[in-house]
């Protein structure tokens, strides 16, 4: 294998469609008051015939490894530090959804369930194999990668 080969697939393209911000109200860690809401979203996706994963993350503090796992796991937690229903109630709207075309994974909220993220603290953890490209669109909040 080439040398250019082997850098194509360990390429992360991170593409930054918003300003990191360290005070927002999505950012790293949670609120001390801060209680989550309903269940952790989990999604697991085979990654058969994919040539390239994006993972499209608006807010929040974001976590992902990759390794020699064959496949994409992430998981979403959200919490509310607002003592009203309203945080809760748009929180209960954020679904995973996944969308395949052309060899490409998107994984992502679904562009309804984007607006819930105010007042709220969004933690995702993913894990992506590092044999594959990752595009990783982000909003704002915190991004770690690491390799293991």
């Amino acid at each position: 294998m080439k040398q250019s080969d082997q850098a194509t697939k360990s390429y992360i393209g991170l593409t930054m469609t918003g300003i990191l911000l360290a005070a927002s109200a999505c950012v790293s860690g949670p609120p001390e008051n801060a209680t989550p809401v309903g269940p952790e979203r989990v999604g697991v996706y085979p990654l058969a015939g994919i040539d390239k994963i994006v993972l499209e993350l608006p807010a929040g503090a974001a976590n992902i490894v990759r390794g020699a796992s064959g496949q994409l796991s992430m998981a979403l937690e959200i919490a509310c530090a607002s003592s009203d229903d309203s945080c809760r109630e748009l929180a209960g709207k954020v679904v995973l959804e996944e969308r395949r075309s052309e060899g490409q994974l998107t994984v992502g909220p679904s562009t309804q369930s984007r607006f819930a993220y105010r007042n709220a603290q969004t933690d995702y953890r993913i894990e992506v194999p590092d044999d594959i490209p990752l595009q990783v669109t982000f909003g704002y909040g915190e991004l770690n990668v690491h390799h293991v």
